[in-house]
């Protein structure tokens, strides 16, 4: 009972809800019979991403769409030279205006491999996810195993609570659904660009600023996105 006590306090929110979602899942799918009502079809799956990603169509949230228009990645109609023109373009205006500009790639290591299974639950249900799809998604997710060989020598299996499976259709979309709120956890003061797991922001000062006032706001404003993002990905 302590050692469990230990672990909850340990525990972030976003781990506790976590938690919560998954065991209320689990109480609902309890008997559940494998029929009609339980199976659904790819074709399900792919219309609901659709509708979560298109900014012209209503997503599940009653909202438009729910990915940001910075987001290209694995999306019709948009291609990773979008954001290569924009962020040269604007690189462009620092220049022009004889100030500086400065630019934080950012790339997530072996980010599908890190998608939290149970936080994903979290984020379609507050996107008012219906239960069903939810319930596929878990069963296509969950229960997964692996091991390690190296030279011929072999670990034991272990189960995988994360990442989605590699070469499948839904895996980069239901990443880029997760990440969708990402972007909001910066300052709207800087430019944004997304591709799939790819960011980039773009600093560009004030033209009126002397060089003395330029590094440190850049180095600042810097800072505090790396700050940003730290919290966003504990919380």
């Amino acid at each position: 009972m302590e050692q469990f006590i230990e672990h909850v306090n340990n525990q972030s929110p976003i781990e506790i809800e976590a938690e919560q979602v998954d065991q209320t899942l689990s109480q609902e799918l309890q008997g559940v019979q494998p029929d009609q009502n339980f199976y659904i079809k790819f074709s399900d799956i792919k219309r609901l991403i659709s509708t979560l990603k298109k900014k012209n169509s209503t997503g599940l949230d009653g909202n438009k769409g729910i990915l940001p228009d910075e987001q290209t990645g694995f999306r019709a109609g948009h291609n990773m030279f979008t954001r290569i023109v924009s962020i040269s373009d604007q690189i462009g205006q620092g220049l022009i205006t004889n100030t500086a500009a400065a630019v934080l790639f950012v790339d997530f290591k072996s980010a599908f491999n890190q998608m939290w299974f149970k936080g994903l639950w979290v984020k379609l249900q507050q996107l008012n996810c219906p239960k069903y799809i939810i319930a596929w998604l878990r069963n296509y997710l969950t229960g997964r195993s692996a091991y390690i060989e190296i030279k011929g020598h072999r670990s034991n299996c272990f189960s995988l609570h994360k990442g989605v499976p590699q070469g499948s259709c839904v895996g980069p979309v239901l990443f880029t659904v997760f990440h969708y709120d990402i972007l909001t956890a910066m300052s709207n003061l800087h430019f944004k660009h997304l591709y799939a797991d790819d960011l980039a922001i773009v600093f560009l000062p004030s033209a009126t600023w002397s060089s003395k006032q330029l590094m440190p706001y850049l180095s600042h404003q810097i800072t505090q996105v790396i700050k940003d993002l730290y919290n966003y990905s504990i919380t």
